[in-house]
C-alpha cells in the first residue's frame, strides 16, 4: 500500500534540504567543512535558493534586528520571501573596527585545542587568530557582510508577537539615541570630564567617539555626561530632551543610566571594547542608597569583558592598540579593588592570573593615573586582612606604610594639579582607615574606640572635603565613601571613649562629616541616607546632653538659695529667693529653646541648621557626655540605636553585609 508524501517539505518544493558540499581540502581529509561561505538570496518564488551552511567557529549568530524602512520596502515588493535576521553591520550601523570582535579562548576550552590542532596540521584557521604562549589563543571575529539564519528555510512565517517586538525595538533604539544633552551642554560636560576625571581614570582617554557607530557613540557620550554631572560646575548644564529644563544631578544621572542600561540589555552595542568602557563607567553609578548591587553588577561585567578580550594577558603584540588595552586593563583592575572595598565583595582579578608584563606596565601610564594605581595596590594589601582564614593560615602580607607624599614622589606625580592630588589623597586616607581592621571585642566589655591613626585620617578627610578643596575635588563615589568612613570613626570614638576630651574631638569631627554628607546628598543619594542617620544621632546626643544640663542647673538652684537665705532675714530674703529661682528657670528654658529644643524634629534639620547650634559655646553640654551609660543609654526608647551602631560598624568592616532597601525604608530621604 502506498502513501503519498508532500513534496514541498520546508516550503522549498523539495523532500529534503540540499546540503552544501564540502570543499576539496576537507573532503580529502574526511573532515567537516566550515570554509564554504554562503550568501543569502531572498526567495521570490522563482529559483530555489541555496541552503546556508552552519555558522563557523569565528562567526556570531546575529540576534533578531529591526530592518530599516528602505530594506523593509524592498523585501515587501518581492512577494512572498523568506524572513531573515539582518545583521546591524549590514544595515544601519557604521563601520566597526575588527578589534571590536576579538575574544580570547583559554587552553582549557576545547575550542582552543581544536584551533591549535588545525594550525599545526597546516589547515585554514579563522582569520585574526593569534597564539599566546602556553595560555590560549585570540580569535578574531570580523563582522560579516551578511548573516544568515540556519532556520531561515522554514515555511512558517514570522509570528505576530515577534513583529510587535521588532516595532518596540525600533522605538527603543530611537529613544536611546535621542537621550543626550544639547551640544552646548555636552561640550561643557566634556571639558569638566577631561579636566577632572580623565587624568586620574583615563577609561575614555582621547577617544574619537565621532568615528564610532551611532549607538556606541551615544552610549559613550551618555556615560561621560553621567560621570561629569556630579561636579558642582555642571549644575547649569544638566538638561535632557524633550523639555531641556535643568534637572537635579540625581534625576539627570538616573535618566542617562536608564538609557545606557537599555542599550546594553537590548544588545544595541556590538563593539566589545565600547561595552567594556561603558560597564566600567557605569560601575561608578551609585546614586541610590540601595544601588550597591547595580554597581557590583557593572563592575563584574567589566571584569568579565576584560577577561573575554584577554586584556589580563596583554593584547596581541602586533596590534596597534596594545597601549590602549593595557590602559583599559588597569582601569578595570582599579574598579575591581574599589568594588571589593566599598561593596564588600571578593576581588575577581587575582595577581597569579595576570601576565607579568601587564603588571609591570603600570609605569607606562600617566602620572596621576599611576598614583591612583599605586594607592589601589596599597588597598590590595589591606583587603587581605578581610579575607576568611583559619588559625594556621599563612602570614598575611605586611601592609604598605608608605606615606602619601612618598607615593607622589615614587610615581612622579609631583606636577599633578592640587585638586587631583586632593582627590587621590582622600582615597589614600580611606585606605588608611581600613588598614586597622576592627577586632571582635569580648562581650560585656566596652568596645575600643577608634585608633589615633584612624582619627588622624578621618580628620584629614573632613578637612580636605570641607575647606579649600570643597568644590575642586573630583566627586567620584570614593569621596562619599571616605567621608562615611570618617563619620564612622568619629561615631566609634564618641560612643566608646572614656575621655571627655576625645569625645569632644569626635563630636566636632562627626559634626563636620555630617555637613559634608549633607552637601553630597544632592549628587549621591547614598550619602543622603548616611547623613540623615548621622544627623538624627547628633540631634539625639544634643537633646540628652541638654536635658542633663537642665537637670543639673535645677539641682544647683536650691543650694545657692540656701546659702543666700542663711545670711538674710524676713520677707526680703523670701523675695530674693523667688527672684533667683525665676531667673534660673528662665535661663535654663531659654537655653533649651535656642539650641536643643529645635532638634526635636530630626527630619526638618539640615546642615545649615546644625552650623548654628551652640554646641561649641556650651562646654557644659559636651562635658555632660561622661560615658555610655549616662548618655547613649538615656536615648529615647523610640530611637533605634542598634541600627545606628550597625550602620557605622558596617562602614568600617567591608566583610559585614550591606544594608538593604528595607533597612532604609522608614527614612524620609526627601526631607
Amino acid at each position: 500500500m502506498y502513501r503519498f508524501v508532500p513534496d514541498h517539505v520546508g516550503g522549498l518544493g523539495s523532500k529534503r534540504k540540499n546540503l552544501t558540499k564540502s570543499c576539496d581540502s576537507c573532503r580529502k581529509r574526511h573532515r567537516r567543512c566550515s570554509h564554504v561561505a554562503s550568501t543569502f538570496i531572498p526567495y521570490n518564488g522563482g529559483e530555489q535558493p541555496e541552503s546556508t551552511s552552519a555558522p563557523t567557529c569565528d562567526q556570531d549568530i546575529e540576534p533578531m534586528r529591526t530592518l530599516p524602512r528602505d530594506k523593509q520596502n524592498d523585501f515587501s515588493n518581492q512577494g512572498t520571501g523568506l524572513h531573515t535576521r539582518v545583521s546591524p553591520t549590514s544595515t544601519d550601523r557604521g563601520v566597526t573596527s575588527n578589534n571590536a570582535y576579538i575574544r580570547f579562548v583559554g587552553d582549557l576550552s576545547p575550542e582552543a585545542s581544536f584551533l591549535s590542532t588545525r594550525r599545526r596540521e597546516g589547515a585554514d584557521v579563522p582569520s585574526g587568530t593569534s597564539r599566546h604562549a602556553e595560555v590560549g589563543v585570540w580569535l578574531g571575529q570580523k563582522p560579516q557582510t551578511a548573516s544568515t539564519d540556519k532556520h531561515g528555510s522554514s515555511s512558517k512565517g514570522q509570528s505576530p508577537g515577534l513583529t510587535a517586538l521588532q516595532a518596540v525595538t525600533s522605538q527603543l533604539r530611537a529613544e536611546c539615541l535621542s537621550l543626550i544633552p544639547p551640544p552646548s551642554d555636552i561640550d561643557a560636560l566634556k571639558s569638566i570630564y577631561y579636566a577632572k576625571v580623565d587624568p586620574i581614570f583615563p577609561v575614555l582617554h582621547e577617544e574619537a567617539s565621532d568615528a564610532q557607530p551611532p549607538h556606541e557613540k551615544a552610549a559613550l557620550t551618555q556615560c561621560l555626561c553621567l560621570v561629569a554631572a556630579s561636579d558642582y560646575k555642571a549644575r547649569q548644564h544638566l538638561r535632557l530632551p524633550p523639555n531641556e529644563h535643568i534637572l537635579s544631578p540625581i534625576e539627570f544621572r538616573g535618566h542617562l543610566a536608564a538609557a545606557v542600561k537599555q542599550s546594553l540589555d537590548m544588545g544595541f552595542l556590538q563593539d566589545k571594547l565600547v561595552i567594556l568602557q561603558v560597564c566600567t563607567l557605569m560601575a561608578f553609578y551609585a546614586d541610590q542608597f540601595n544601588c550597591s548591587e547595580v554597581s557590583i553588577h557593572y563592575a563584574s561585567q567589566a571584569v568579565q569583558h576584560t577577561q573575554t578580550l584577554g586584556l589580563h594577558l596583554g593584547w596581541p603584540d602586533d596590534d596597534p592598540q596594545a597601549k590602549k588595552a593595557k590602559r583599559l586593563f588597569w582601569c578595570v583592575w582599579v574598579v575591581d579593588r574599589l568594588n571589593a572595598a566599598t561593596n564588600g565583595r571578593p576581588i575577581m582579578m587575582h595577581r597569579q592570573d595576570i601576565e607579568a608584563t601587564i603588571l609591570a606596565s603600570f609605569v607606562e601610564q600617566a602620572p596621576a593615573f599611576r598614583l591612583l594605581i599605586r594607592v589601589s595596590q596599597f588597598l590590595d594589601t589591606v583587603i587581605a586582612q578581610y579575607r576568611p582564614r583559619s588559625a594556621d593560615a599563612e602570614t598575611l602580607p605586611q601592609p604598605d606604610n608608605t606615606t602619601f607624599e612618598a607615593l607622589v614622589h615614587e610615581t612622579g606625580a609631583s606636577t599633578v594639579s592640587n585638586a587631583l592630588l586632593a582627590t587621590i589623597e582622600v582615597y589614600y586616607l580611606a585606605v588608611v582607615i581600613l588598614q586597622n581592621r576592627p577586632r571582635e571585642h569580648v562581650e560585656r566589655q566596652q568596645p575600643p574606640p577608634s585608633s589615633e591613626l584612624q582619627m588622624f585620617a578621618a580628620t584629614s578627610i573632613v578637612a580636605i572635603s570641607l575647606e579649600d578643596f570643597k568644590t575642586s575635588v573630583t566627586l567620584l563615589p570614593i569621596v562619599p565613601y571616605a567621608v562615611s568612613l570618617a563619620a564612622s570613626v568619629a561615631y566609634k570614638t564618641l560612643r566608646n571613649s572614656a575621655m571627655v576630651y576625645r569625645r569632644k574631638r569626635a563630636y566636632a569631627l562627626f559634626h563636620g562629616s555630617c555637613e559634608i554628607l549633607d552637601n553630597l546628598s544632592s549628587v549621591f543619594a547614598s550619602a543622603r541616607a548616611v547623613a540623615k542617620l548621622a544627623t538624627d544621632t547628633m540631634q539625639e546626643v544634643e537633646r540628652v546632653a541638654a536635658d542633663r544640663s537642665k537637670a543639673r542647673r535645677r539641682h544647683q538652684i536650691p543650694e545657692s538659695i540656701t546659702r543666700d537665705t542663711s545670711s538674710g532675714t524676713g520677707p526680703a530674703a523670701e523675695g530674693e529667693e523667688e527672684r533667683i529661682q525665676g531667673e534660673a528657670l528662665q535661663e535654663a528654658s531659654s537655653e533649651e529653646t535656642q539650641g536643643i529644643g529645635q532638634t526635636v524634629q530630626p527630619a526638618m534639620v539640615s546642615s545649615e541648621a546644625l552650623v548654628d547650634l551652640p554646641w561649641n559655646d556650651s562646654p557644659s553640654m559636651i562635658n555632660d557626655c561622661i560615658g555610655d551609660a549616662e548618655l547613649f543609654n538615656n536615648f529615647d526608647p523610640r530611637f533605634d540605636l542598634d541600627r545606628i551602631d550597625q550602620l557605622f560598624s558596617a562602614n568600617l568592616d567591608p566583610t559585614q553585609p550591606l544594608c538593604t532597601q528595607s533597612w532604609f525604608a522608614d527614612l524620609d530621604l526627601e526631607s
